[in-house]
């Protein structure tokens, strides 16, 4: 059993729609316990990291559609702290620009 802290917000994501959200972790062989804190998840190893994946998409503003596709195989998340790799603001800029392209999408 795995713990992850969750925001209220995305706790209301999952729970929209009766459930539907939720019902498809249980689905995808994750159980979830909510607390106070967050969830627990339960479940086959590879199955709590794609979940944790799915929240922390979900965290950072994904639509639950978007993030439920990194429980495929061909799809995973990884958030980069800029402030790490490049030098000022207006580089930081320049950078976003790059790698979200013209139309919001990378």
């Amino acid at each position: 059993m795995e713990f992850v802290a969750v925001s209220p917000s995305v706790l209301r994501a999952l729970s929209a729609d009766a459930g539907r959200w939720m019902g498809r972790l249980q689905e995808k062989g994750v159980k979830t316990g909510e607390t106070a804190e967050g969830l627990e998840l339960e479940g086959g190893a590879g199955d709590v990291w794609a979940a944790k994946q799915v929240l922390a998409a979900l965290g950072f503003g994904f639509l639950p559609q978007k993030a439920f596709k990194l429980f495929n195989d061909n799809y995973f998340i990884e958030v980069l702290n800029l402030r790490l790799i490049v030098r000022n603001e207006k580089s930081i800029a320049r950078f976003k620009g790059r790698v979200i392209g013209e139309r919001g999408k990378s």
